[in-house]
């Protein structure tokens, strides 16, 4: 039986909270540490509120032990996502978790609205949002 490490986000805006693998909150955890002392809060797009903020990562680890190894893919699909900055000259992307209802960031950008999200120099990102890159984590929370 597999056993995979999890912890939660709680959105900043609606509280909603969502159940992530500790593997991916780390890696975008890894990505903003250039200007994060304290990587307790990360930039997230909520699938809920569809709000862009800085948000809690809830302390502490939960322990998952999945039953069927094959059910690897996660709803809401964890994304990476890296948003053009909107600072003059400023070439750092806005990086966030966006955990997304549809098949691509696509499919829910449309409906994203920027409350606190930053890119690593403290510039919020450039709106219309486009989007200079996203991937899917290694990894997803089974099912």
């Amino acid at each position: 039986m597999e056993q995979t490490l999890t912890r939660e986000i709680e959105c900043s805006n609606c509280g909603l909270r969502t159940r992530h693998l500790d593997s991916n909150l780390l890696e975008i955890e890894e990505r903003q540490s250039a200007w994060r002392v304290d990587a307790r809060e990360i930039n997230y797009a909520c699938p809920e509120c569809s709000t862009l903020t800085r948000s809690r990562l809830v302390l502490g680890s939960t322990l998952i032990l999945a039953l069927d190894g094959a059910k690897r893919l996660c709803h809401p699909r964890p994304w990476l996502v890296c948003l053009e900055c909107a600072g003059k000259g400023c070439e750092s992307p806005v990086i966030l978790l966006a955990p997304t209802k549809g098949e691509t960031p696509d499919d829910d950008m449309t409906e994203w609205k920027n409350v606190s999200a930053l890119c690593t120099k403290g510039h919020s990102p450039r709106e219309p949002f486009d989007y200079c890159g996203a991937v899917m984590p290694r990894k997803f929370l089974p099912e």
